[in-house]
């Protein structure tokens, strides 16, 4: 067992009453928590990381954890290159880890001989109280150099693993198929205790590696497995394209008995410079149903590249693309059961994406509902600290569609190494635990390596009580005028806790707003977290620079205030900014 000190770092994030959650009008503070950095053990002579390396990385970013119905958590890491196939492991809440199992054991993964698979792919608990996933590589059928095949298997809460089924069994003679599929990508259990899946590849209608196919299968607990549909058994003659989709990401069962999924590609709407995807339907005789394909929408503003899909409580379902959007940094979409879709929100719509600064994340991957009605998720890359490829975020996003970051990773760094001591690149969204903290997994960051190899985290989201009193805000509003480009003007705003005030308020934050706007932070006086009591003021400092001529004042930016006080002036704390800019007059 593998006991390790957890690290917390607390960053308030804050956001106007407009990104709010649904049950508060007022910001969270957020607490994030390595539970575990992984690689903290290592086997000397061959440098295999003993507890595990990469939770939840791969393709399909299906990492993340579990809660188990005893309370600790549950998830998988992947092959160590070329001497391990990757392991399940139960994590304590107070940090304690232990590995169930690793996978093909001294082993190169790549080069076959792994019987009970290699990659695990999550991992699930079934009705019965043993844990249930897929590995992506490896099992009986596994070719070293022609194919992936892989694994079902059943694991125990002491560790026995048992094979339920090995992939590649089915072979076409004559194409040499993988009629049963290969490469599984995940397993769910059914409401009526069979097993559902999907594979990535292989099914009777693959084409090889330009058209991988997949399938969808079920399979029973003594794991007999049966094909419920082929991928690209609908395909454009003009094209090539498979219309009902390829390489299926994810599976989950309906409420109203069947079973929906998404494609990574294919639909109606792949072509040569997108790669489309799907939501179907299934039902559990097999009939599949096209809901969507992605693409529909000039520059793919409905997403394109699904990876995740959940059902909310109100019926609808919600998808994560990885790509699309508005700004083509994934976006994430609401779909009625009829096939009506609404983009609630895309992504990298907050920054820069000509210096390649995504405040807001990039690249979703996945969503779930919170017990508010909200939905929380991570994004792999963007943020306060990263880029479109590195870093990451979590966020909550309200039905509506606003959107609060709540945390950046590579918040914390290690001076001397410059490791992401919080994790970096989380994969496979989060999880809500009994205890109402929100609980993921990064594939890199941590404390050990370099760039590190990943971290279970734990995000609390607080969000603070409102008292009876007032705060308020002057000047409501702000005209710069239109200023000479390059140079500094200042605007001052009070804030202020009326004497009528019987209880002090909390100064939560103060953000701006506006590529010509900052904070003077030598002038200000407020501060992040400051208690005004009752007659008390503080000021803050806003800086004005115009980068460019518009000779009017159409550069906006907003002052936004946040505190715990009932009533605020104005509305909602906000104040706008306006402001121009001229080019300098020549003289001579």
């Amino acid at each position: 067992m593998l006991g390790v000190f957890a690290a917390t770092f607390t960053v308030a994030r804050q956001a106007s009453a407009g990104d709010a959650p649904v049950a508060s009008s007022l910001s969270p503070t957020i607490t994030e928590t390595v539970m575990h950095s992984f690689c903290s053990q290592r086997d000397l002579g061959t440098g295999v990381c003993l507890d595990g390396y990469r939770p939840g990385g791969g393709l399909l970013g299906s990492g993340g954890v579990i809660e188990g119905s005893d309370g600790n958590f549950y998830g998988a890491t992947v092959p160590f290159p070329v001497i391990s196939g990757g392991t399940i492991f139960k994590l304590t809440p107070s940090g304690t880890l232990t590995t169930l199992h690793s996978f093909c054991p001294g082993m190169d993964p790549n080069r076959g001989g792994c019987l009970d698979g290699a990659g695990p792919v999550g991992v699930i608990e079934g009705s019965d109280g043993n844990f249930y996933g897929v590995a992506a590589q490896g099992g009986a059928n596994f070719e070293p150099g022609g194919g992936t095949a892989g694994t079902a298997y059943m694991l125990t809460p002491s560790g026995t693993l048992t094979t339920l089924y090995s992939f590649c069994a089915q072979v076409d003679p004559k194409t040499e198929k993988c009629l049963d599929g290969e490469n599984p990508g995940r397993m769910i259990e059914g409401s009526d205790g069979n097993f559902y899946g999907i594979t990535l590849s292989g099914g009777a209608k693959a084409f090889g590696g330009a058209q991988p196919g997949g399938t969808v299968f079920k399979m029973t607990p003594s794991g007999a497995l049966t094909t419920l549909h082929s991928f690209c058994s609908e395909v454009d003659p003009s094209t090539a394209v498979c219309l009902d989709g390829e390489q299926p990401a994810d599976l989950i069962e309906g409420s109203d008995g069947n079973f929906y999924g998404i494609t990574f590609i294919g639909g109606k709407f792949d072509r040569t410079t997108s790669s489309g995807g799907t939501v179907f339907q299934i039902t559990p005789s097999g009939t599949l149903t096209t809901l969507h394909s992605f693409c529909s929408e000039s520059n793919c503003v409905d997403g394109e590249t699904p990876v995740g899909l959940i059902e909310g409580s109100d019926g609808n379902f919600y998808v994560s693309t990885i790509r699309g959007g508005a700004h083509d940094d994934g976006a994430v979409i609401r779909l009625t059961p009829s096939g009506t879709i609404t983009t609630l929100h895309s992504f990298c719509s907050q920054g820069n994406p000509n210096i390649n600064q995504c405040l807001d994340g990039t690249s979703p991957y996945g969503v779930t509902e919170g017990s508010d009605g909200n939905f929380y998720g991570t994004t792999r890359a963007g943020g306060k600290f990263g880029n479109q490829t590195s870093d990451g975020t979590a966020f909550m996003l309200t039905p509506s569609g606003k959107l609060t970051t709540l945390y950046s990773f590579c918040s914390q760094v290690d001076p001397n190494t410059l490791f992401c001591l919080d994790g970096s690149l989380p994969n496979g969204g989060v999880i809500e635990g009994s205890d109402g903290n929100f609980y993921g997994t990064t594939e890199y960051g941590g404390a050990n390596g370099d760039p590190g190899f990943g971290t279970v985290f734990k995000l609390a989201v607080s969000f603070p009580t409102k008292v009876p009193a007032n705060l308020t805000i002057s000047p409501g509003q702000r005209s710069f005028g239109t200023r000479v480009i390059g140079t500094t003007h200042h605007g001052t705003f009070v804030v202020r806790a009326p004497t009528k005030n019987t209880v002090p308020i909390v100064l939560e934050n103060f953000t701006i707003s506006g590529a010509d706007y900052s904070v003077d932070s030598t002038l200000t006086t407020c501060e992040q977290g400051q208690m005004l009591q009752p007659n008390q003021t503080c000021k803050i400092v806003v800086d004005f620079m115009p980068l460019g001529a518009t000779n009017q004042l159409s550069d906006t930016g907003r002052l936004t205030v946040t505190s715990n006080a009932e009533k605020v002036h104005p509305n909602h704390g906000v104040v706008i900014l306006r402001g121009g800019g001229k080019a300098r007059t020549r003289r001579g």
